[in-house]
């Protein structure tokens, strides 16, 4: 039988009732190779005595929680011994106050999509939480769940996080004071994204993404914006170029699309910056081409590069284009510009 939680009743969490990936190098992306790591740890494979379940009930159409209740049960059933508590949290405000009581905890299991993910781990940073995360991908897009292969079910991944790996993985520091775990961006679709209504994405899911980028493709207005990077090999850039869009990512998939950043490494140290230039429809119909190819960084009309730190910002005085009135951060709406981003400190994951 599961053993009974020391939390006093004022505490948000709700116990649940009952009771080795090797390095791909960098110049040679595959595009259906696994997630790459630096390098991994087996410290995991322990007895886990205590598990922490967090769950972002309006994610993945609003089915987040059942997805929840599925692996508490699985968990359950593949370790009876362990106490496994849930915290439900509708809000960052609830999120914030939440970790800030230090929970503790052998696993932190993230339920939700990227922006979920994200804000979880800004959270646990702030408050100096360090306990290896699990990224259930149950969200809209789900992207570095994606990448990291632990988008599943229920079982499989209640299999992963008592017997799986562990990796040290980058974050993005932005603004010196917010992280990400995946992608910060600016102009094209990142605007008409982030108009949805909460209800409209707990609907139409992944297809309300699809609607809005094939209706934005033949209305993309240009915006010249500045990019000041220290690359990798800390040398100063600038870049100002007419663009469409810009994504600086962490690892290879961006807005569901895999091969976006086909040189990303999760725990180089770098983070990939990828620009879309003014181009022609065809043009631009070229560089989805090359995507799919993992051939991104190779297009003409593509700038991608790799790097520590970047500056973004337009001309405020001059009119703004649309879609770089705001900037996003893993799939939410962010803040105006200028922004800032850097590789941040590193967080323990679970991978298979």
């Amino acid at each position: 039988m599961n053993k009974k939680n020391n939390f006093s009743s004022e505490n948000p969490f709700r116990r649940g009732e009952q009771g080795a990936h090797e390095e791909v190098g960098l110049n040679a992306p595959d595009r259906n190779a696994s997630p790459r790591f630096d390098e991994v740890s087996t410290d995991l494979r322990r007895k886990i005595k205590k598990i922490l379940i967090v769950f972002n009930p309006d994610a993945g159409k609003g089915h987040a929680k059942t997805h929840a209740l599925q692996l508490l049960n699985e968990l359950e059933i593949q370790t009876p011994d362990s106490s496994i508590l849930m915290f439900e949290s509708h809000s960052l405000t609830a999120m914030q106050e939440f970790w800030a009581t230090k929970p503790e905890a052998d696993v932190a299991v993230i339920v939700g999509g990227d922006g979920t993910l994200g804000k979880n781990i800004d959270a646990m940073i702030k408050n100096d939480v360090d306990i290896p995360i699990f990224a259930f991908g149950k969200g809209t897009a789900n992207d570095f769940a994606t990448y990291l292969g632990t988008q599943t079910n229920a079982k499989e991944a209640a299999k992963t996080i008592l017997n799986g790996e562990t990796a040290e993985i980058d974050t993005l520091l932005v603004n010196g004071t917010d992280y990400a775990i995946n992608v910060a961006c600016g102009g094209a679709f990142t605007n008409g994204v982030n108009t949805y209504k909460k209800r409209v994405k707990q609907i139409w899911g992944k297809a309300a993404y699809l609607a809005r980028a094939i209706f934005h493709s033949f209305n993309l207005k240009p915006q010249r914006v500045k990019f000041e990077i220290i690359d990798k090999d800390d040398n100063e850039l600038v870049i100002e170029e007419d663009i469409f869009m810009f994504y600086i990512a962490n690892s290879d998939t961006v807005g569901t699309i895999k091969n976006a950043a086909p040189l990303a490494n999760i725990s180089d140290g770098l983070l990939d910056l990828a620009i879309i230039k003014k181009c022609g429809l065809f043009e631009r119909l070229a560089v989805k081409t090359a995507q799919s190819k993992c051939k991104i960084h190779e297009n003409k009309n593509v700038i991608y590069l790799q790097g520590k730190s970047f500056t973004v910002s337009v001309d405020t005085q001059k009119p703004i284009a649309k879609d770089f009135a705001y900037t996003d951060l893993d799939g939410n709406r962010y803040t105006e510009y200028p922004f800032h981003i850097e590789v941040g400190k590193k967080i323990r994951f679970i991978i298979k």
